[in-house]
């Protein structure tokens, strides 16, 4: 989604608290088109679980990174 582009973007930049919101709203808009198990959603947790663990928040990276791992499961 472009919200999650936005996000990409930011987390490039540095901008990393941009990056989770953007990131935020594309975990949202993604559970609304699609469903909290599409792929593309797994992929956005992902991303999310990335810039959290960037910004020092470990036990919220990894509950993020798991729940990208069971959408895809």
């Amino acid at each position: 989604t472009g919200y999650a582009n936005l996000g990409s973007l930011e987390c490039q930049a540095g901008d990393f608290d941009a990056a989770r919101r953007w990131l935020r709203r594309a975990v949202e808009v993604g559970e609304g088109c699609h469903g909290p198990d599409h792929p593309e959603v797994a992929g956005t947790y992902c991303n999310l679980g990335i810039v959290e663990l960037r910004l020092g928040n470990t036990g919220e990276a990894r509950r993020l990174i798991r729940r990208a791992i069971a959408a895809g499961e």
